[in-house]
């Protein structure tokens, strides 16, 4: 199932008095605010000259936000100006804040704004940059504080040190500035302080705290195009890095790289051209998994838009002047950033190798980049047009902060997911065990977590169950009664349907109409919500096998006919709010009936029976006959007299039909085999159809209806459903088409005719309803238009049957020939005719190349093949060549359906990496099979580097598909022997052990699986980072075991099958 990047609001408002700030002044332009986030959950909002802070998940939400005013200044302050930090002597943070000319303003405690202590920094010429928590010692809590030049400042917080004045702890803030020098073993011999020019006049872009992050390194400094490293403990610059000196060249060669590999090794010949005409400059940075990432924009001369990449340093590579790893972040045309000196964004990795960036009107998500070409790279994109005032990192998940819409997380969900249908059902879970102790109970902890957005959470879940029930008919058939059940269940928030409900209707503030439909759309957005959860989960193929506790028919189509059900519902009961429908009423009234007496409520007068009708969705299969029987008896009593009636009663078969189209039309749904039996193609139900549009003509025919028109449009309406569920031969001279040709309507047959390929009936209406040569013209169109033998083939039947042979079709060489000219692409035909083979299979492959559908592709290319082969010399290279093209499109023929609708849709010839990709997306052992054995392809091909590339990529991302960090944990607080004794146990259970016991019984030669198996494990044992040298000796022995062990087996299993 196709995921999306979703902005989707939390449940936190913003405060009334922070909307109405918001809406004071509309242009973005003149307003100075912004927001940000700490990771404990407190907003802070500024605006202008004081900021806003709130929790935004403590319960009380309408209490009003602290306010703090700012030290006085005319000078823009920005959010990182102020710092808030979380103590363990207080439940609310602490505030610093500091404005542009130097004026400190410190509060401990919120709940007394009032209170504060200032104190001058002393700044002259300069501007104050940021402020940052920087750790604390014995109740001193020290905060650095820079400057736009470069320069820093140490503030010392001093808390309880000296007596209380009064009630109220005594608080000290001293400062002193930071000189830094350059390290002896710097190539810069002089001492310089923090702040030179070189690096002033760029201007610094952000302060980073990192303990530790290379050597002893705790502050780094981000200038335009350098960074420098500094450490506070021996006041020196550690190390300096450009940007122009290597990085900018990491980045040009990922990008040739990226764009082209075949012209990698011309690097060094474009590379001198390249730095003299490129600018570089970095956007943001961040700390991340103990090194430093930076998010670097690149401007070409003969560009418009910007080149964005990621660039990860270490210790190591700074120290050996090159960037640990560049990737060039591919953004699509539509998403493109173009030059300005206004740009800015915003760089986070909420969790590990993931990577989100935040840009002034879209976020792109990067997954999967760990620097090496062994894992697949995804980027998705979701753009915005609400205004941007701030953005944050908490928890797992990055949060973009805009005007409307407020506080929002950056999620990973399936498309069309309904982000708030837990803020709008959540309570209604409650029920549901957190420990579950049965399958039941299981697949409904996991249902609920999936609702909730924890898609992490219920994967690991599903996990668990997975291996607990490998049998999936079970799960699915619980799936499938716990939709029912669903659709069939009372309304748990409504009072009315409790076992003593209200004592009078009138108690109940809520309309009854409105109350019903409520109650089928939550039906529905549940109904939704399992489908979703069916695919997320990859049930679909599980669903399509016929099962015997459904009567022969699939659990696919047991579901499907659930959510026909609950659409029509869902249409029948708004039609009946917005027009007057006596019949459908009082039939719906009946079966209301007849449930309530089956639930024992016969004494609730509080409901109404539609209340009940709506209750049950399977009940609405029997709402139709119930509605034809009111009908049959309104039309013996009024006679002549029923036409309206039967015009209410088409409106119902048209509200249902209309339906039925919208439920087909959605994208989430599900469709399964035409020739599987659901409520739309049952004959019964089609037969009901059937009957209303014969009725309908019965009383056009005898005028004995007012509304001709609208009635016609129910026919039209009526007609077209069930000529959509008719097969072609039913099609042919189809009655249906027939009542509107008899009725007069010539028009709307022929619409129809064409529309649904009712041959007979059009040629029927061409020879009688036109002259000679308006019906030439007529059947030329006719011809072009369908494009088929059946067509043809019907045209001669119909003139020879009425003796007019001489209007048959004509096939001129000349025709033929002009024909070709046009069409140069059917010229291999004549080529084969002729016998000229080779030129044959020179066109075929031609258009093979430009086929953009790779079923067609593969026919082309195995006609190409066959004229190769007919040739007088064969030859076997070129043979070869396209025997290895054909079975590559026969692995992406193999591709999982879903995961091929959501990165191909249209079916396009795929590379044979984008094959692989989606086969790797898969994530379980078939699709790991499938995209290792479409390396075959290039096995006896030149392209070894590839396919070593291709092949340690697939090995190392089945290795990734477990949980290995579980055992790297287990290595610090193991014994080593017990330690492998648990490895081992892991492996036997892991994804690898059954994708290479999937391989070595998979019907392929054994000499080829062989070579499908990695030729170096050195890779592979990169992968995980144990904390225990011997532990990850233990790791390498496991894979060399592994792998070593397939390979003798199949070597073996050589030697048994030759002697």
């Amino acid at each position: 199932m196709s995921l999306e990047l979703v902005i989707d609001p939390v449940d936190c408002h913003f405060p009334l008095v922070v909307r109405e700030l918001l809406n004071q002044v509309p242009d973005p332009a003149n307003r100075q605010t912004s927001t940000s986030l700490t990771p404990d959950g407190y907003a802070y909002f500024l605006h202008e000259k004081a900021v806003y802070l709130w929790n935004c998940f403590e319960d009380d939400r309408d209490r009003p936000p602290y306010c703090l005013t700012l030290p006085a200044t005319d000078s823009k302050v920005t959010t990182s100006m102020i710092a808030l930090v979380h103590g363990t002597d207080n439940p609310l943070p602490s505030v610093m804040a500091v404005n542009p000319e130097g004026m400190l303003r410190y509060w401990d405690n919120l709940s007394d704004p009032d209170e504060y202590v200032e104190k001058s920094v002393g700044i002259v010429n300069d501007v104050v940059h940021s402020v940052l928590p920087f750790g604390n010692k014995d109740r001193i809590y020290f905060y650095l504080l820079s400057t736009a030049t470069g320069s820093f400042y140490i503030i010392d917080v001093f808390k309880g040190r000296y007596p209380k004045i009064g009630n109220k702890p005594s608080i000290t803030i001293t400062k002193r500035q930071i000189t830094f020098s350059r390290s002896t073993l710097s190539k810069w011999l002089t001492d310089v302080p923090s702040g030179s020019v070189e690096t002033s006049k760029q201007g610094l872009i952000k302060t980073l705290v990192a303990d530790r992050l290379v050597h002893d390194v705790d502050v780094v400094a981000v200038f335009k195009s350098t960074i420098e490293f500094y450490s506070t403990r021996r006041n020196v610059v550690t190390d300096k890095v450009d940007l122009t000196d290597y990085i900018l060249q990491d980045i040009f060669e990922a990008e040739v790289s990226f764009n082209s590999p075949e012209s990698f090794a011309k690097i060094n010949e474009a590379w001198n051209n390249v730095s003299s005409n490129r600018s570089i400059y970095i956007v943001d940075a961040i700390s991340s998994d103990g090194g430093l990432l930076l998010l670097v924009a690149a401007e070409k001369p003969d560009q418009r838009n910007l080149t964005f990449a990621l660039v990860f340093l270490t210790a190591k590579s700074v120290t050996a002047k090159k960037s640990s790893w560049a990737y060039i972040v591919d953004l699509p045309q539509q998403y493109c950033v173009g030059k300005t000196t206004q740009f800015h964004a915003s760089l986070y990795t909420p969790t590990p190798w993931n990577f989100v960036i935040v840009f002034p009107t879209m976020v792109v998500y990067l997954e999967y980049i760990d620097g090496t070409n062994t894992i697949s790279r995804i980027c998705y994109y979701s753009t915005f047009t609400d205004e941007l005032i701030g953005t944050a990192c908490v928890g797992t998940y990055v949060q973009i902060i805009m005007k409307r819409r407020g506080i929002c997380n950056v999620r990973h969900l399936p498309r069309g997911f309904d982000t708030r249908f837990w803020l709008k059902y959540g309570s209604r879970f409650d029920a549901v065990s957190k420990n579950p102790t049965n399958a039941t109970e299981a697949i409904a902890y996991i249902f609920t977590l999936f609702a909730m957005k924890s898609l992490p959470e219920a994967r690991f879940a599903y996990t668990d169950l997975a291996k607990a029930f490998p049998d999936k008919s079970m799960l699915v058939e619980i799936i499938v009664s716990m939709t029912k059940n669903m659709l069939n269940g009372k309304p748990s928030i409504d009072p009315r349907w409790n076992q003593n409900p209200p004592d009078s209707p009138a108690r109940v503030k809520f309309s009854s109409a409105m109350s019903v439909m409520t109650h089928v759309n939550d039906k529905l957005s549940f109904y939704k919500m399992i489908v979703m959860f069916v695919r997320y989960f990859g049930y679909i193929e599980s669903f399509s096998t016929p099962m015997s506790i459904f009567a022969g028919r699939s659990p696919l189509a047991v579901m499907t006919e659930l959510g026909e059900m609950v659409f029509a519902m869902k249409a029948v009961i708004n039609m009946t709010h917005e027009m007057f429908c006596p019949n459908v009423e009082s039939a719906i009234n009946d079966l209301g009936a007849d449930i309530q007496r089956s639930l024992s409520m016969t004494n609730n007068n509080s409901l109404k029976a539609k209340d009940y009708f709506a209750k049950e969705v399977t009940s609405f299969p029997a709402l139709i006959p119930a509605v034809l029987k009111k009908q049959e008896h309104e039309i013996e009593e009024k006679d002549v007299h029923a036409g309206n009636d039967v015009w209410e009663v088409s409106q119902m078969f048209v509200a249902i039909a209309q339906s039925m189209n919208a439920y087909r039309g959605e994208e989430w749904t599900i469709k399964p085999d035409p020739r599987e039996q659901v409520l739309t193609n049952n004959p019964e139900f089609l037969a009901q159809f059937l009957f209303q549009f014969n009725m309908v003509f019965d009383v056009l025919d005898n005028r004995r209806c007012t509304a001709v028109e609208s009635l016609l449009n129910s026919a039209i309406t009526i007609g077209r459903f069930l000529l959509s569920k008719q097969s072609p031969r039913q099609i042919n001279r189809s009655p249906i088409i027939q009542r509107f040709y008899d009725y007069g309507n010539i028009k709307v047959a022929l619409q129809l005719a064409q529309d649904y390929g009712d041959f007979a009936t059009l040629l029927q209406l061409c020879y009688q309803e036109m002259p000679a040569i308006q019906r030439r013209h007529q059947l030329a169109k006719y011809q072009a238009y369908f494009n088929c033998e059946e067509f043809d083939d019907c045209l001669r039947e119909y003139q020879r049957e009425h003796g007019q042979r001489t209007e048959l079709p004509e096939r001129h060489a000349d025709r033929a020939e002009s024909f070709l000219v046009k069409h140069p692409e059917l010229k291999w035909i004549q080529n084969v005719e002729k016998k000229e083979y080779d030129k044959a299979k020179i066109a075929l492959k031609t258009n093979a190349d430009s086929t953009p559908n790779a079923q067609n592709k593969k026919t082309v290319l195995a006609l190409a093949k066959l004229a190769a082969l007919c040739e007088d010399k064969v030859d076997d290279k070129e043979v070869n060549q396209l025997t290895n093209d054909i079975a590559l499109l026969e692995h992406q023929e193999k591709i999982n359906p879903d995961v091929l609708k959501s990165v191909n849709p249209t079916n396009a010839p795929m590379s044979l990496d984008a094959i692989v990709n989606a086969n790797l997306s898969g994530g379980d052992k078939e699709n790991f099979l499938r995209a290792l054995l479409a390396l075959t392809t290039i096995i006896d091909t030149a392209e070894t580097d590839k396919l070593d590339t291709l092949r340690t990529r697939i090995w190392s991302t089945i290795i990734k598909a477990d949980t290995w960090e579980k055992v790297i944990k287990m290595s610090s607080i193991t014994l080593a022997e017990e330690f492998e004794a648990r490895l081992n146990t892991f492996f036997d259970e892991s994804m690898l052990a059954q994708v290479l016991q999937q391989l070595y019984i998979y019907d392929l030669p054994n000499n080829l699986k062989m070579q499908l198996l990695p030729q170096s494990t050195a890779p592979l044992k990169k992968l995980y980072q144990f904390n225990e040298d011997w532990a990850q000796t233990y790791f390498g022995e496991v894979l060399d075991t592994a792998f070593g062990e397939t390979r003798r087996h199949l070597n073996k299993k050589d030697e048994n099958s030759t002697a």
